[in-house]
């Protein structure tokens, strides 16, 4: 399955007074990480990467590497002076996502070195080919917009479409006294 999450950060700048005999102001520069994967569920880092300066001296941090405390098995490596940022998943697939944003160019690198490319136009590429799309998405995933899956094999184009049916759902036990009460659910 193709992950396609997305990368966000927050920065903050702090300042406090240099200590004596030293004049001026220490700034501190911290860029919180959080990755949202392809369902939505969002994954903090608590690491940052930042740079303390002033008061006559500047220390860099240039990369952290990091899980996500969650236990999701998703691991950030961000190199703040090249500008990257790798997310890692539990089966050792590298991830590449957009940053700030839920779409997006995004790609992911299995433990072999195979490659899938996605746009923000809903098409995904191989290793074999970045200009020709082995699959292409459409719609939104609604009632009045079903997904639709566009591809070529072999014997000719294909295409596969995804309908959605909206449904209440209710239940109708009858049991409102006695033991035990079951209560009932819905409409929804």
């Amino acid at each position: 399955m193709f992950e396609q999450g997305y990368l966000s950060n927050s920065t903050t700048v702090t300042f406090e007074s240099c200590p004596p005999p030293q004049k001026g102001k220490l700034e501190h520069v911290r860029v919180s990480w959080r990755y949202v994967d392809s369902v939505g569920t969002s994954h903090a880092y608590p690491g940052f990467t930042g740079l303390d300066s002033g008061c006559g001296s500047s220390d860099y941090i240039d990369m952290i590497s990091e899980c996500a405390p969650d236990g999701s098995g998703y691991a950030l490596t961000v190199r703040s002076e090249s500008g990257t940022q790798l997310v890692t998943d539990r089966t050792g697939r590298n991830i590449v996502p957009p940053v700030n944003s839920g779409s997006g160019a995004a790609t992911v690198t299995d433990a072999n070195g195979n490659q899938i490319t996605g746009n923000s136009s809903g098409q995904y590429f191989d290793t074999l080919s970045s200009s020709t799309p082995v699959l292409t998405v459409a719609g939104s995933g609604t009632p009045s917009s079903p997904l639709t899956y566009s591809y070529t094999a072999p014997a000719g184009n294909f295409s596969y479409k995804v309908n959605y049916v909206q449904y209440t759902v209710q239940t109708a036990f009858g049991f409102s006294s006695g033991s035990p009460i079951i209560q009932e659910y819905g409409p929804v």
